[in-house]
């Protein structure tokens, strides 16, 4: 609609000059002028809003696709939780019920124990008295069996404390067991409930989600409009990062050969040196060679490796970014986008969103080589490690400066919140060796 708009208000003053050139009397030349200036203006009115119509519906497509991602990213979490819930349920059933086993057992034993001591209590209750002791030890035949009769009765006591001390320690024991058996039965219902919970949630996240993804699939153009610009922001940066490589490249390359060549003529003074002292020797000027690809660039290049080295050995179990919780929004590489069949997405790195504005470290230790802004990704750091280069865009604040000297786990700055996704602190991470793009995901954990 707004292109054929344009398009006639552009014939407008064709119209109107022809309408002047006709024969109609001044009158009718005037009401005819009149007549075409109100129908540009309301051309006019209506292109202006059209426009504002486009606009307000790409801005509310734009929302809606944000709150789609955030949405997937809170079902992603969601999903983490019920998983841990169930995890903790199941665990803490099985626990459950090895500890009734080991009660049940238990009291069995304290049982069997209390019947033992009780019947060995009854048999001797008959001396339990002092005057029955006496007449127990006094009516021996002899000594030697009083004696014995005494020893007797002193072990018996002292089997009867060791079996009233085994009583108690097994009943306390067993209230032990018991109260862990309460506490465990305790923890299963606080997972139980926090698994309906999240379930409960998840789906109402769901309904939403499908209630967006019908919404998006209505605004189509506008939402294919949407992907083609944020393409050209990643290629923008993509761009300017290889650009950036480039010419650090040519400045160390640069830098090496310059060295070379010093190291030639500090090499080629020295002989000079030496030979004018020789009768007969003339000293002629060192005629420079075009630097070839030397020793001396291939020993750089291992140092360089060396250091890159102790980064690649560390795969895997490199820094993650950010510390605390986070959620992957948009992982490396080609992927179909979920609503629009036939299109899909590249991203060199992977998105991550924050809680808010968290802190951004070195996932290992570098020197910065580059910050600068681009649209759509605000400021971007990247960090040398060796020939591996680790970049952190979409921050809001940043504590560094550029050539400075990281350690692993240094801060770099802060998640800056991006209007354009309704505040959500999302910010772009990658890593390259040199201009090589690798999964971080392969990398960090």
């Amino acid at each position: 609609m707004a292109p054929l708009l344009t398009k006639l208000l552009h014939l407008l003053p064709l119209l109107v000059a022809l309408a002047i050139a006709g024969a109609m009397p001044c009158e009718a030349q005037q009401k005819s002028i009149d007549k075409l200036k109100q129908q540009k203006t309301a051309a006019t009115r209506q292109i202006n809003e059209a426009n504002k119509k486009l606009k307000a519906n790409t801005r509310e497509t734009a929302r809606q696709l944000s709150r789609l991602e955030g949405l997937r990213a809170d079902m992603q979490r969601q999903n983490q939780v019920i998983a841990d819930a169930r995890q903790k349920a199941d665990s803490v059933s099985t626990a459950i019920v090895r500890l009734n086993d080991t009660i049940d057992r238990m009291s069995a034993d304290l049982d069997n124990l209390r019947k033992a001591y009780g019947s060995a209590l009854r048999r001797m209750q008959s001396m339990a008295h002092p005057a029955n002791t006496l007449s127990y030890i006094l009516a021996a035949d002899n000594v030697e069996q009083g004696y014995r009769r005494l020893r007797y009765l002193r072990q018996f006591s002292k089997w009867r404390q060791r079996k009233s001390r085994q009583v108690t320690e097994a009943r306390n024991q067993l209230a032990v067991r018991r109260e862990e058996l309460a506490a465990m039965s305790r923890d299963r219902v606080d997972a139980l409930q926090r698994l309906d919970v999240a379930t409960r949630k998840l789906k109402s996240q769901q309904a939403e989600t499908e209630t967006l993804v019908a919404s998006l699939k209505k605004e189509e153009v506008n939402l294919r409009a949407l992907l083609r610009e944020s393409e050209l922001k990643k290629q923008k940066l993509d761009k300017e990062i290889d650009r950036l490589i480039t010419a650090e490249q040519e400045r160390q390359a640069k830098a090496r050969r310059e060295k070379a060549q010093r190291e030639k003529e500090r090499k080629a003074a020295e002989r000079a040196k030496q030979n004018s002292g020789k009768p007969g020797s003339t000293t002629k000027p060192a005629t420079p060679a075009s630097p070839k690809p030397s020793t001396p660039e291939e020993r750089e290049a291992d140092a360089d490796r060396a250091l890159s080295g102790s980064f690649a050995s560390n795969k895997g179990n490199l820094l993650f970014p950010v510390a605390g919780r986070y959620t992957i929004v948009k992982r490396f590489g080609r992927q179909p986008h979920p609503e629009l069949r036939h299109v899909e997405t590249d991203n060199s790195g992977i998105d991550i969103e924050t809680g808010g504005a968290a802190t951004v470290r070195a996932v290992y230790e570098g020197t910065v080589s580059a910050i600068f802004r681009q649209p759509g990704f605000n400021t971007i750091v990247m960090v040398r490690h060796g020939e591996y280069i680790t970049i952190y865009a979409g921050l809001g604040s940043i504590s560094v400066k550029n050539g400075q000297s990281l350690k692993a786990g240094q801060a770099i700055g802060t998640v800056a919140a991006d209007p354009e996704q309704n505040n959500r602190y999302i910010f772009h991470f990658e890593i390259r060796k040199e201009r090589t793009k690798l999964n971080p995901l392969d990398w960090v954990r």
